[in-house]
């Protein structure tokens, strides 16, 4: 059975899994409307996944990275995104069970120089020692 979770709408990148033998799949990342990936690698199922494969998928401005399962992990470069091309959707046939989807959103990696000191003033005087 084949999925994909689809990154970034129309003109974005999708992740997709499709069957390739037994104890395996064929992961890999492709630009929507693609018929060739971008990447590619083989998952190598464990007796204790089942048929269960995780996809977690993490976008910044610069990269779009893909992990199956926690064992494969592959990145694409992608143009900046705004907030309004931002987005995710899950392609799957019908009858494919219901996926659990879960998102977040981060705070910004970036600080000031400001902030910084602002920190180190703060933890300093909240670790005060008076040595009598």
């Amino acid at each position: 059975m084949n999925f994909g979770v689809d990154v970034l709408g129309t003109g974005g990148y999708v992740a997709f899994v499709k069957p390739s033998g037994a104890g395996s799949m064929s992961v890999g990342v492709a630009q929507v409307g693609q018929e060739k990936p971008m990447v590619s690698d083989t998952l190598r199922l464990k007796a204790t996944d089942g048929n269960k494969v995780t996809v977690r998928v993490y976008v910044d401005a610069f990269f779009v990275e893909v992990y199956f399962n926690d064992r494969v992990a592959l990145t694409v470069p992608t143009t900046a995104l705004s907030k309004e091309k931002a987005g995710v959707r899950i392609l799957a046939p019908s009858d494919f069970p219901q996926p659990k989807v879960q998102a977040w959103t981060l705070d910004r990696i970036w600080t000031t120089p400001e902030d910084v000191i602002a920190r180190a003033e703060a933890k300093s005087q909240s670790e005060t020692t008076i040595i009598a």
